[in-house]
């Protein structure tokens, strides 16, 4: 019984919003169910019965582990990609529609060539990136077509954002490339299915014939000049590895959405350090990835009781590790930036070998945009966010909009 609520309460709700391209209606459903509260509710219900240890089921499919403490979640990912695999095949499946031969697919040496190669175009090693003038100006250039409105929705915001996605990965030829990212929003719409539906190849082809446009074109001051330059090395091709940036680049937007809403409505928005700990406390509270996956490639043993097989599909529930109130007490639900002043662990960005090489590229962007905005405009959300009070475990960006007024 409590496998059926497990894959009812906690597995199906994610997975049926569209796990890598949002489907709105049924997170508008989700929504009205509350499904992330209970899903949130229900692990922390057999935690108490069960107790700390990873909760193991048995499924039709295959055995599953769900970490229920900060300290095995901290193991699990800290363990990658040996005994804990960043590629389950749930993961291979998805992902293998718009990125086959991406940095989260890949094993061994092939790993470490691309995360290296990753991580010297990102610039994950430093806080700002080598281009942070160049993308600081395209910010500011794109800011205006929202700053100049009486109003906002999703759609709006969506556009802008992708117009600045698109000429900090791939040069200002690339703004105005609505298409590029149809292609890929489609791509991902089939991900979606993972290995139950089949892959379109022409497509596929199709992407990254036209992102190896902008390749070639190796515009100063982009990430695809960066990319071209740092090619050089075995195993790498710049085309396939871009497809995922710019699939997490959606998840930094809807991030930069639900955080103007936040911060509109905090005296204390227009310091830089706040606005970026507020960026990382929303994503906190309302994770844009709700389940990490990992796959066991070796038996664990967790305690005298507790033995799990190999290909075990491990899951982590973000939204259940970053509000624990075993972790974070009053605070759990509550939005508090200064908790990153000296934070606990929390996985907004995952962890460990796995953890997001753009993070420090992602919060740069979405932090000098709504610096930008804020600077200039007067953002009013609907529904407002009360940040005085505990907050509901999901924020549907969909639906939410906004007045703007002039600063004065």
């Amino acid at each position: 019984m409590d496998t059926a609520r497990l894959a009812a309460v906690v597995l199906t709700p994610p997975i049926a919003q569209g796990v890598l391209r949002r489907r709105p209606r049924v997170v508008a459903a989700m929504r009205t169910l509350d499904a992330d509260r209970r899903a949130v509710l229900l692990l922390r219900d057999l935690r108490d019965k069960y107790g700390t240890g990873p909760l193991v089921a048995g499924t039709q499919l295959r055995p599953l582990a769900v970490p229920l403490s900060a300290h095995d979640v901290v193991r699990v990912l800290d363990g990658a990609p040996e005994p804990f695999s960043l590629a389950p095949a749930e993961k291979r499946g998805a992902l293998a529609h718009f990125q086959p031969h991406g940095l989260l697919l890949s094993r061994g040496g092939t790993r470490e060539t691309r995360r290296q190669f990753t991580e010297s175009v990102l610039d994950t090693d430093h806080d700002e990136h080598r281009l942070t003038a160049d993308f600081t100006r395209t910010i500011d250039e794109e800011a205006a077509f929202l700053t100049e409105r009486d109003h906002m929705n999703w759609p709006i915001f969506a556009d802008t954002w992708w117009r600045i996605v698109r000429r900090i990965t791939l040069g200002d030829a690339a703004r105005d490339d609505r298409s590029l990212i149809g292609i890929l929003n489609r791509l991902r719409s089939h991900a979606n299915w993972s290995y139950f539906h089949p892959r379109h190849d022409s497509l596929l082809t199709r992407f990254q014939s036209r992102v190896t446009h902008y390749l070639d074109r190796a515009e100063p001051g982009s990430l695809a000049a960066e990319a071209s330059q740092c090619a050089t090395v075995n195993d790498i091709r710049p085309v396939d590895q871009i497809a995922h940036w710019l699939f997490a680049f959606e998840a930094a937007g809807i991030t930069a959405y639900r955080a103007l809403a936040v911060l509109a409505g905090d005296a204390a928005a227009a310091d830089d350090r706040h606005i970026r700990a507020s960026v990382l406390e929303t994503v906190r509270l309302w994770p844009t990835t709700p389940l990490i996956l990992r796959e066991s490639t070796t038996v664990t043993t967790w305690d005298k009781n507790t033995t799990v097989p190999a290909k075990t599909l491990f899951l982590i529930h973000s939204a259940f590790i970053n509000r624990d109130p075993a972790t974070l007490g009053t605070a759990a639900d509550r939005f508090t930036p200064d908790l990153w002043q000296d934070p606990p662990f929390l996985v907004p960005f995952s962890a460990g070998p796995g953890r997001c090489p753009g993070e420090p590229l992602v919060l740069l962007t979405v932090s000098t945009l709504l610096a930008v905005l804020l600077s200039r405009s007067r953002f009013q959300p609907s529904p407002q966010p009360d940040i005085a009070t505990p907050l509901p475990f999901t924020f549907d960006h969909f639906e939410l909009t906004f007045a703007i007024g002039d600063k004065s």
